[in-house]
């Protein structure tokens, strides 16, 4: 995550987007959902930032169910702030 927001905040969304999602890769082969929930909210932002509502919504959908199912609020919160922005803005 570290790694994909670095390449974002320097306007590099390609390979912040690859980086997101080797990060979302690793964590489901761990097992380490909350991770992947991040990681899915993460590849949220680069797809919006990218013009590719539907793929940022689907992202961002992904992180609300999996953040309810785990029961991480704030998780959730910025995962819903995302889908929000991208509704929005439909």
């Amino acid at each position: 995550d570290a790694m994909a927001q670095m390449l974002e905040g320097a306007g590099r969304w390609t390979d912040a987007e690859a980086a997101a999602l080797e990060g979302r890769t690793v964590s489901a082969r761990f097992g380490m959902r909350g991770w992947q929930c991040t990681m899915d909210t993460r590849l949220g932002e680069l797809a919006r930032l990218q013009g590719h509502r539907d793929r940022a919504e689907s992202y961002y959908r992904a992180a609300v169910e999996l953040a309810q199912e785990l029961a991480l609020p704030a998780a959730e919160a910025t995962a819903r702030s995302g889908l929000a922005t991208v509704l929005a803005a439909g």
